[in-house]
């Protein structure tokens, strides 16, 4: 059989020969001095497949932050640095901002090229965001225990989005203490008159996690001593809720963040103690989110340079090791999926909107699919630095264009590579929409040079920076 092979290369700076069978990679164009070639033999036949993921893979989160029109991360160019010394908090660090208009021509034709989807609408806001059920003027006030409002429009312009862009719907639901009965138990109002608003308009939820980040329940909108028993009880009737009004609704969770020594976590909520308690959870899809830092905005200290190093492309492995433990002991043969990450935490650093973010984006997505994570959800499709669109104008960063490739030639069968190099990373996988295609995503982070001789002649796409 003839095999059809197509090479995704992804390079920092410009400095490459092509030859029909022979590829020369460098990221040291213009040095006097060029460093030792090393040689690569890329094997194609005979691969062994070592996972598959869902043709949904790469998809995207819209924060209900911007959905609703809320206070996000102030953009670098117009942060006030003596503000934020003064104020403090976090809320010093966030603007508010439109909500943002998903019926745009633009936005739904650059989110259309990039395939099958999941758009996840959730995040911290959607904690305490109330639904207003009904078409009259959105309120200006939010009801007691709610601190913003959903409106029908809104949520119908999200249905739309979706439905336009071939994506299907992810969400989570408001916990704050304006859904609960006078005992403090979880009522099901909202999420039922979500649903059922969301039927009604042609929707559907395709899967849900009850709450945003029950790692983080103190500041997420959460009542005062939430605990791991208490989830355990807002769980049990959520589930049953669920499985009886939307059974069609995969129940996705616990959605936590920055354990394993990622990142600071509230200790008392964390993952493994989630399962300590009865009823213990019980999900459909086991999920975290993952972020390797916090960004300078939040006064952390990545650099540049440290984004192309080994250890951060590899962070996102280590990630997922301690998540992956927990779903391996409590949830086992669960698929998992990472519902939330990008490069930093506090809407990504400078360079999250620049080309060196792009082999923290490709790593990420080639390295979960070999551990057969099913599923990787950005964020955001489209604000703050990190976002794949320009908050402002829609135009595509970097970052976009790494999304697109993906989303073209990388297919849902994951294979070995074969190459153990500590300097060049290839992620293999069948070509997409081809019988027998393989696409090969080649990644050189280094200042090194590399020759890479390929088994039969290819079509390449060369990704570099200006």
């Amino acid at each position: 059989m003839k095999t059809k092979i197509f090479i995704v290369i992804l390079l920092m700076f410009l400095g490459m020969n092509i030859s029909a069978k022979e590829l020369k990679s460098s990221n040291s164009a213009g040095n006097s001095q060029p460093a030792k070639e090393e040689r690569i033999n890329l094997n194609l036949t005979n691969l062994e497949q070592v996972g598959e993921v869902d043709p949904r893979y790469q998809s995207f989160n819209v924060e209900m932050c911007e959905v609703v029109g809320g206070k996000f991360w102030i953009p670098y160019e117009i942060q006030d640095t003596i503000k934020v010394k003064k104020r403090g908090g976090f809320d010093a660090l966030k603007r508010k901002m439109p909500p943002i208009n998903l019926s745009g021509k633009k936005i739904q034709m650059l989110t259309s090229a990039l395939g099958s989807t999941y758009i996840r609408v959730s995040g911290t806001w959607a904690n305490t965001t109330y639904f207003q059920d009904n078409d009259e003027p959105a309120i200006t006030t939010a009801p007691v225990g709610f601190e913003n409002v959903l409106t029908r429009y809104e949520w119908k312009g999200v249905v739309d989005f979706c439905n336009a862009v071939n994506a299907k719907l992810v969400t989570s639901f408001a916990i704050s203490d304006g859904i609960r009965d006078k005992q403090g138990n979880w009522t099901p109002l909202q999420a039922e008159s979500l649903i059922n608003y969301t039927k009604s308009i042609g929707g559907e939820i395709a899967a849900a996690e009850m709450f945003n980040e029950p790692s983080h329940a103190s500041y997420g909108g959460a009542p005062k001593k939430y605990d791991p028993s208490y989830f355990a009880r807002d769980f049990a009737a959520f589930k049953r809720f669920m499985k009886k009004t939307s059974p069609e609704t995969q129940i996705v969770g616990p959605g936590n963040t920055g354990e394993g020594g990622i990142l600071p976590t509230e200790e008392e909520m964390a993952t493994d103690k989630l399962f300590l308690v009865s009823p213990k959870p019980d999900f459909d899809i086991f999920s975290y989110h993952y972020y390797g830092g916090v960004s300078k905005r939040c006064f952390g200290n990545l650099t540049p340079e440290y984004a192309l190093s080994k250890e951060w492309l590899s962070k996102t492995e280590l990630g997922l090791k301690y998540y992956e433990e927990i779903r391996d002991k409590y949830q086992q043969g669960k698929q998992i999926w990472l519902t939330e990450t990008a490069e930093a935490a506090c809407g990504g650093n400078r360079w999250a909107a620049t080309y060196v973010d792009c082999f923290r984006y490709l790593e990420q997505l080639g390295r979960l699919a070999k551990k057969n994570v099913k599923v990787v959800m950005h964020n955001t499709l489209a604000t703050s630095e990190y976002a794949i669109l320009d908050h402002d104008t829609y135009n595509p960063r970097p970052n976009y264009w790494a999304a697109l490739l993906w989303s073209k030639l990388m297919g849902t069968k994951v294979y070995e590579s074969g190459i153990n190099n500590e300097g060049v990373d290839v992620f293999v996988h069948n070509l997409k929409n081809s019988p027998d295609g393989i696409a090969a995503l080649i990644v050189n982070p280094t200042d090194s040079v590399y020759s890479i001789k390929l088994p039969a002649a290819a079509e390449q796409y060369l990704f570099t920076s200006d």
